[in-house]
């Protein structure tokens, strides 16, 4: 795994409270996460182009897709999967762009995210197909990147602005991260990973 991922996860990981009141017929908190922030995104998107006087933003749009991101990171992290890695990220988005559209992406979510829900659950795990989980689990993140830079926000832009937003409340010092005092400072450790 990346040097990179491992700051990724360690961050997410940093502010995760995990499961603080499991029941059995529940899904994982993470996976609730993952199926609520998709269902906000639509959500969003609905408003957007349905009500003239919705008053959406870039960075509302952003902020949607840093939380789905962290919970689909945390997920990742809990299953002991690794991130899809950053070329591979790259390679996938650069060939969804040639036919991207909204709303179709909206939709691969949803599925992906009922794929999760019929797989990735506390009663299915001994007859799970793990490579379902990962499979949907990435197709999310690369989705997610998708998203992002449809609205002019790199990978790495997007990761910042969660990080720098989540460690709001939390001593990251003592879980050994770095304290930003904004998301472009966060941005550029993060880019220079990539050299």
């Amino acid at each position: 795994m990346s040097a990179k991922s491992i700051f990724i996860q360690k961050a997410a990981m940093a502010t995760w409270i995990g499961d603080k009141n499991p029941s059995e017929d529940a899904p994982p908190h993470a996976l609730q996460g993952v199926v609520g922030e998709i269902g906000e995104l639509y959500d969003h998107c609905k408003k957007k182009f349905h009500k003239s006087n919705y008053g959406a933003t870039r960075d509302m749009w952003l902020g949607e897709l840093g939380d789905l991101h962290y919970y689909t990171v945390i997920r990742l992290t809990e299953h002991e999967f690794e991130l899809p890695p950053k070329d591979v990220i790259d390679k996938l988005v650069v060939k969804l762009s040639e036919n991207y559209e909204l709303w179709q992406t909206l939709k691969e979510l949803v599925k992906l995210s009922g794929h999760l829900l019929d797989h990735d659950t506390k009663q299915n795990n001994a007859l799970s197909d793990y490579s379902i989980i990962e499979h949907a689990l990435g197709a999310i993140m690369i989705r997610i990147v998708l998203l992002a830079k449809d609205a002019d926000c790199d990978h790495n832009e997007l990761v910042a602005r969660n990080i720098y937003k989540l460690q709001e409340g939390h001593d990251y010092s003592e879980k050994g991260l770095l304290h930003y005092a904004s998301w472009e400072d966060c941005k550029e450790d993060l880019d220079a990973y990539d050299k």
